[in-house]
């Protein structure tokens, strides 16, 4: 009976041991997942981190080339991008005239409601949207930034995106310059001219620009930068940062 009883709490206590081995285990390899996952996080954050200072100073360097006549003669014919060499790596800077944005203050209004009727915005509700912004030009101050635009009620997230991309509070003029419009954008132009019968097509002043830039290592690593500069003749001050955004 003793030598039985001796057995049992031998197996006992060896049962004990493999189930607390099993914990341990289990624990181990729960804290070598969250160690690979923080080491990972850390790695994506130092990625973005560095793809963000790359895009800037590949900003930073495309700009002196905008006051040089020629080259800013032939940007001016068309949008471009400027590969530029950054350290050891080759960034591509998209460059183009902020008036190839439609801009919320002074731009037809006829284009907007072509515009959202390309994005698949019902024609009443275009319409009212439309009304609502003639409105608000009236009743307060110029719209500073086109995040104000996109508060409007009306508009879905589609919509609200694609305006993003395509207006602006930059340009100070009624026309769109087409030849540095996104298709969407010049192709409601095209179609509103249709309908009115008179020319929104025009060209910028080649002083203020859209640069922007994107870069993705990795998995979770893409940032976009994007930047509206206006160029001076004032020496002290001959360029102004108007915009400056940054996914990171």
């Amino acid at each position: 009976m003793t030598r039985r009883g001796s057995t049992g709490e031998n197996g006992t206590a060896m049962l004990l041991a493999l189930v607390l081995l099993a914990v341990a285990s289990g624990l181990l390899l729960g804290l070598t997942g969250l160690g690979r996952s923080t080491v990972g996080s850390t790695g994506t954050a130092v990625a973005r981190s560095g793809n963000a200072v790359l895009l800037e100073s590949a900003i930073q360097a495309v700009i002196p080339e905008l006051f040089d006549e020629t080259v800013a003669g032939k940007i001016g014919e068309r949008a471009t991008v400027r590969t530029v060499r950054v350290g050891e790596e080759d960034v591509e800077v998209k460059v183009a005239d902020i008036c190839g944005r439609w801009d919320v203050n002074r731009g037809n209004l006829d284009v907007l409601a072509e515009l959202l009727a390309g994005f698949g915005a019902e024609t009443s509700r275009a319409a009212s949207v439309v009304d609502l912004l003639r409105e608000a030009r009236f009743a307060q101050e110029p719209f500073v930034d086109v995040s104000q635009m996109l508060a409007l009620p009306g508009l879905n997230a589609h919509e609200r995106e694609g305006l993003a991309n395509n207006a602006t509070v930059h340009c100070g003029a009624e026309f769109v310059d087409t030849d540095h419009a996104a298709p969407e954008l010049a192709a409601a132009v095209r179609r509103a001219e249709r309908t009115d019968g008179v020319g929104i097509s025009g060209r910028g002043g080649g002083r203020t620009w859209h640069l922007s830039a994107e870069r993705e290592t990795g998995p979770g690593t893409l940032v976009a930068v994007s930047a509206v500069i206006a160029l001076s003749h004032d020496i002290q001050r001959p360029v102004r940062i108007l915009e400056w955004r940054s996914s990171e």
